[in-house]
Parts: structure tokens; C-alpha cells; sequence
């Protein structure tokens, strides 16, 4: 009789671990998602909104450039995340590669291409630390969303996904400070703000494979 109760929980546990993952519902996910940086945004621009209408007074065009090349990693690498939480989905290096180029393209047409004024004042580094550390803090509503998305879903490429968790999180990060900051040399973008992407980017890669179903 004690051999066949131990049987049974083995065989309940056996069965317990391979339940399915609860059904997922990626529109409601992204509304969810969609609502935190909204908020967030919105709080950001009530507490810093002068400084944004002054980067953007001072150079429309530039101040814009940014905006979208951000807005642009954000959106794309979000949107690889989201479709990588489908176990079924095809690898995606080669789209991520093509975003990804694309946007640096974008980036060197228009931002600030000046390196006359000496590699002080390009890239600044008071100013560049700050932008950093608070764009890497500003990703974090981002990726911990993402995070909690993906333990609900069964990514097959744990360290794809975590990558592209990594740049879209680190992008918004970058996005909501760069409202505020009025720098726009490329040079200072690709230190500081890809400096910012790739600590998300790398602590993405650490921690979040782990939190995967399999």
C-alpha cells in the first residue's frame, strides 16, 4: 500500500512539472507594457518638461534624430522580445542585426557628425556618467516588465530573448533621458548611451536565462 501512494505522488509530481504554460495573452501584454512606459513618460516629462522644450528649441532636428533612433531600438527590439516568447517562432539574429544596423545607420546621417571641438567636450564626462547611470535606471520599468512576461511565456532562445530584453529596455532608458539632455554628438551617444544599452544588454544576458520555464 506504501509502495503505490509513493508511485502515485511520483507520479503527480511527474505530471505537475509537465503542465503547460498558462496560456498567454500577448495583447493584453503589450497594452500592460504599454501603460507603464506611458506613465512613466508622463511623469518624466511633468518633472523635467522645461528642460525638454529647451533641448528641442535649441535644435529641433537633431533633438528629434535621437528620439526616433531610440524610439526606433525600443519598438523594434520590444517588439523581437514579444515574438520570441512564442516557442514556435523561427531564430531572429538576422532581423535583430537588420534593426539594429539600421538604426545606427539612421543615427550617423543625422546626429551631430563634429569631432572638432576635442574629445573633452564631445564626450563629456560628467555629463556622460549621469546620462549612464540614469539611463540604465530608467530602463528599469521596461525590463522588468519584459521579465515578468517572459517567466509566463516558453522562450526556446532564452539568450536571444534575453538580448533583445536587454537593448529594448536599455533604448526606452536611453529615450526618456535623452528628452532632457542636449547633447547630440554621435560620439557622446555611442560612448554613453550605447554605454547604457550594454549594461542593460549584459545584465539581461546574466540574469534573465535563468528565469526561463525551459
Amino acid at each position: 500500500m506504501r509502495e503505490t501512494t509513493d508511485s502515485m505522488s511520483l507520479i503527480d509530481s511527474l505530471t505537475e512539472s509537465m503542465a503547460p504554460v498558462t496560456r498567454r495573452k500577448p495583447r493584453r501584454e503589450m497594452l500592460i507594457l504599454g501603460g507603464i512606459l506611458f506613465l512613466q513618460l508622463a511623469g518624466t516629462l511633468a518633472l523635467i518638461g522645461t528642460n525638454t522644450a529647451a533641448v528641442f528649441t535649441h535644435n529641433l532636428s537633431m533633438a528629434a534624430a535621437k528620439a526616433v533612433f531610440f524610439a526606433g531600438l525600443t519598438l523594434g527590439f520590444a517588439a523581437l522580445a514579444f515574438r520570441s516568447f512564442d516557442p514556435t517562432t523561427p531564430r531572429q539574429r538576422n532581423i535583430a542585426y537588420g534593426v539594429g544596423g539600421l538604426m545606427v545607420l539612421f543615427a550617423i546621417a543625422f546626429l551631430d557628425r563634429n569631432f572638432g571641438g576635442g574629445a573633452v567636450n564631445i564626450l563629456a564626462p560628467s555629463s556622460g556618467l549621469r546620462c549612464l547611470v540614469s539611463s540604465v535606471s530608467f530602463s528599469l520599468p521596461m525590463f522588468i516588465a519584459l521579465t515578468f512576461f517572459m517567466r509566463g511565456a516558453a522562450p526556446t532562445q532564452p539568450n536571444a530573448t534575453a538580448a533583445f530584453i536587454g537593448v529594448a529596455a536599455g533604448s526606452w532608458g536611453a529615450f526618456i533621458y535623452g528628452l532632457q539632455c542636449p547633447f547630440m554628438n554621435i560620439g557622446f551617444v555611442a560612448l554613453w548611451y550605447g554605454g547604457a544599452i550594454a549594461l542593460t544588454t549584459l545584465a539581461a544576458a546574466v540574469i534573465l536565462p535563468r528565469f526561463a520555464r525551459w
